[in-house]
């Protein structure tokens, strides 16, 4: 299966440009700062070199879920089991290499002029790199720059065929006595009375915009930005009734059980917050990456690492349901507090991601609200919306009915005082 990738930040890893300082050194602290995929790029090196880098960064990188790509080798991506390989118009045929590194492996092609862009196939390649934007010393050969203005204009106009076109606007610089723009498509290509391409589907309907209050005519949110809405505004203001310094005595008491079962363990903190439990983690031994899909609260993690002086411990940006790192990745996957925030249509599909990213035999610990949760204290819901937020309770027949499939229950213990499930299980069935 094709790899997730989060172009948001996207290194070139050169050894050549690293001062001087371990190449590896340097691709683990990018990381850390928020780097979602690596190409390594050594023009100079010997083959064995190049092969013995790019084995060092998958191991550094396979465990965090971040994609190597490796510049114009296809045989060194291959040899070295990297997620995919990046080529120039000079090199090797895009098309070639989807076909020697297979349909699973991300393709990723240069592009320094418009009409390149525009020739690009979304069916063979999966990114294109444009540029540069702006002068630059570290490629000797580099074509003019683009400039701000000409990726602005760029944007929207790239030519897709596998999935599809519409047609672009015309750029304010032509008209009728004006040079055309060298950013619009080439004219000779065939398009059907639509103004599509021949054999592509035609762009599906915008959906219906948010439903509406009808007494005050403003948009209702959905039960998932109501969510993002809360934990935005908590994490901003610091308002929030969770604690930051002190991560939960009984979630510590079992991970260190499990940092003598496991010692140097990958864990996955998922939905990590300010990181207060990752950090504990690490603190124990583990090889810890947390992941939350608020900003705001990956920033005071990273910053609260920083003052403690963490090591082995990565934040980054995640959707929970589409855990970007690849299958059997971690030992350990904790979960505090995460799964009583989704409603119960959406369990299954969380289930089934914390399952892909699991070892076989690995450890999943689970911290969720009670009926003894104050805020469900002799109230007949299980469920209970407060300031914008879902939150949602368990009996312990719930956690049974939802993971028994693909998990054997190792021990569950109830908070009594707080209100918490505390329960340990470990990955086995289903596998």
């Amino acid at each position: 299966m094709k790899p997730r990738a989060d172009w948001s930040l996207y290194l070139v890893a050169d050894p050549h440009a690293c001062l001087g300082r371990p190449l590896e050194e340097v691709v683990r602290l990018a990381v850390a700062g928020g780097t979602t995929v690596v190409q390594l790029r050594d023009k100079e090196c010997t083959t064995r070199r190049y092969v013995e880098q790019g084995r060092a960064l998958h191991e550094l990188l396979a465990p965090l879920g971040v994609p190597l790509i490796v510049n114009d080798r296809i045989d060194v991506a291959l040899a070295v089991g990297a997620e995919g390989a990046h080529v120039g118009q000079s090199d090797m045929p895009p098309d070639i290499v989807r076909r020697l590194m297979g349909s699973d492996a991300l393709v990723g092609l240069s592009a320094g002029t418009p009409a390149q862009v525009l020739a690009a196939d979304g069916a063979v390649v999966d990114y294109v790199g444009v540029g540069p934007v702006f002068a630059t010393a570290t490629k000797p050969d580099a074509a003019a720059p683009w400039g701000v203005e000409g990726l602005r204009r760029l944007r929207g106009r790239r030519w897709w065929p596998s999935a599809g076109w519409t047609p672009p606007t015309r750029p304010a610089s032509s008209g009728p006595g004006r040079t055309a723009s060298p950013w619009s498509p080439p004219s000779a290509r065939p398009t059907t009375r639509s103004g599509r391409p021949p054999n592509c589907a035609a762009p599906s309907r915008p959906r219906a915009g948010p439903r509406h209050n009808r007494r005050r005519g403003s948009p209702v949110p959905s039960a998932a930005e109501t969510n993002r809405r809360y934990f935005r505004e908590a994490y901003a203001t610091g308002r929030h009734g969770w604690g930051v310094e002190e991560p939960d005595s009984l979630v510590l008491r079992q991970l260190r059980e499990l940092a003598a079962l496991v010692p140097g363990g990958t864990l996955l903190d998922v939905g990590c917050g300010e990181g207060r439990h990752a950090l504990a983690a690490a603190a124990l031994g583990f090889r810890v990456t947390g992941v939350d899909y608020e900003p705001g609260a990956l920033r005071r993690a990273r910053r609260f690492a920083r003052e403690k002086g963490a090591r082995g411990v990565v934040f980054r940006r995640a959707d929970v349901f589409a855990l970007p790192f690849a299958a059997a990745t971690f030992d350990v996957v904790l979960d505090y507090g995460c799964l009583h925030h989704q409603r119960k249509r959406d369990w299954p599909a969380y289930r089934a991601a914390v399952r892909r990213v699991l070892k076989p035999g690995g450890c999943y610990v689970l911290c969720v609200f009670s009926p003894r949760f104050p805020m469900f204290r002799g109230g007949a819901r299980h469920w209970h919306i407060a300031r914008g937020a879902y939150r949602r309770c368990f009996t312990r027949g719930d956690i049974e009915g939802l993971f028994a499939r693909d998990f054997a229950l190792e021990s569950i213990e109830e908070d009594r005082k707080r209100g918490f499930w505390h329960v340990l299980m470990r990955a086995g069935r289903g596998y």
